[in-house]
């Protein structure tokens, strides 16, 4: 699959970005509580974060709007870029499918454990501004590295370990 951008007839900037992968997944899914309202909030990264940003920039041009740091260098959601590596970090809950044109979701403690296409949609504020929303992750494969829990276990005999 390749990053794709299509504009509707409504001036939605809609954006495929594939090859994302979760952070703190569980807020995507379990809401924090302020003001008894809740709020989702969470990060993606990417396996190329170049293609990603470039991608992110080229839909943001698209929707006519010279309001980039709204996504690039202003607050929450953005596209941030730190000693921590590179994200996106996006509020509002996110739904995770199995499939493309699949209505089965992910289940929410397996959410962390694949690669996805993310769809996000761009619009444009009243002030001018860009809102951005992360419509849905659909899974493309399964298998983001996680350590081996094994090597934990206290019954591990030390000749055993790989290292």
């Amino acid at each position: 699959m390749a990053n794709k951008i299509i504009v509707t007839e409504s001036g939605v900037v809609c954006v495929r970005i594939d090859n994302a992968y979760t952070l703190n997944a569980q807020h995507f899914l379990t809401p924090f509580v302020k003001d008894g309202k809740n709020r989702y909030f969470g990060s993606f990264k990417f396996e190329n974060p170049e293609e990603a940003k470039a991608t992110l920039k080229e839909a943001v041009r698209k929707l006519g709007a010279y309001v980039e740091d709204t996504v690039f260098d202003g607050a929450y959601p953005n596209w941030r870029e730190d000693n921590y590596g590179t994200s996106l970090n996006v509020s509002g809950r996110v739904k995770f499918y199995a499939e493309v044109g699949s209505s089965e979701l992910i289940p929410d403690e397996d959410v962390e454990d694949y690669i996805y296409s993310i769809e996000i949609h761009l619009t444009k504020t009243k002030d001018n501004g860009i809102f951005l929303r992360v419509a849905r992750a659909i899974a493309m494969k399964a298998g983001r590295i996680k350590f081996n829990d094994d090597l934990f276990d206290d019954d591990v005999n030390e000749e055993d370990l790989p290292f």
